[in-house]
């Protein structure tokens, strides 16, 4: 099993992005779109956490993930009868990673069924499935570079991780502080409407 590939980054195109390790193997790899928005340039070492799949006709297939955490969700995705390879990179293409676990825990199935190929029966039956199995960190979040969702603000930051001292989960402190639209407020304003709309 190879965990991850790290390399210089020859070639990237439409879903695909080419990795050519030190030893000079030029790995291909599909890679959803929110991870290649943000891999470094062309001619830059940079290093994919990967998945590998044998196909019917005994290739080996590589997708690639800029972060553990999100091959790990990929993963996830996959054992959900009706979502496979394909619909699983699309729906990691369509929104980045906290913005995924986030529909999935508030159970929003109506944006998730917005992916193409995905559907609102699938999307529900993904949610059902998932929702308790996604592992919720939000300071892990918050530190996933090139991911502006997950960039919040101090007082943002400050706000989920008081919450969460309060007792909440930290699921439910993301998904409440992630409700607001809100940038410029205080700390307290944060958990005040937090805990408002918590009720």
């Amino acid at each position: 099993m190879i965990s991850y590939i790290k390399g210089n980054l020859v070639d990237v195109y439409n879903d695909k992005v080419v990795v050519e390790t030190v030893s000079g193997v030029a790995f291909e790899l599909r890679v959803p779109q929110k991870c290649i928005e943000v891999l470094p340039p062309v001619g830059s070492q940079t290093t994919l956490y990967t998945f590998m799949q044998i196909n019917q006709e005994g290739e080996v297939q590589f997708c690639g993930f800029t972060e553990r955490c999100i091959l790990e969700l990929f993963k996830k995705l996959i054992t959900v009868s009706g979502v496979g390879i394909k619909n699983a990179i699309a729906i990691l293409s369509a929104y980045d990673y906290a913005e995924v676990c986030n529909y999935i825990i508030t159970e929003d199935a109506k944006m998730l069924s917005k992916v193409k190929g995905l559907g609102a029966k699938t999307a529900s039956k993904l949610i059902l499935e998932l929702h308790d199995r996604i592992d919720f960190d939000s300071r892990q979040f918050a530190s996933l570079e090139g991911y502006s969702e997950t960039k919040f603000v101090s007082a943002k930051e400050d706000a989920i991780m008081a919450l969460e001292n309060f007792g909440m989960s930290a699921k439910e402190a993301y998904g409440l502080i992630k409700s607001i639209d809100d940038d410029n407020l205080t700390v307290e304003e944060y958990i005040r409407i937090a805990l408002v709309n918590r009720k």
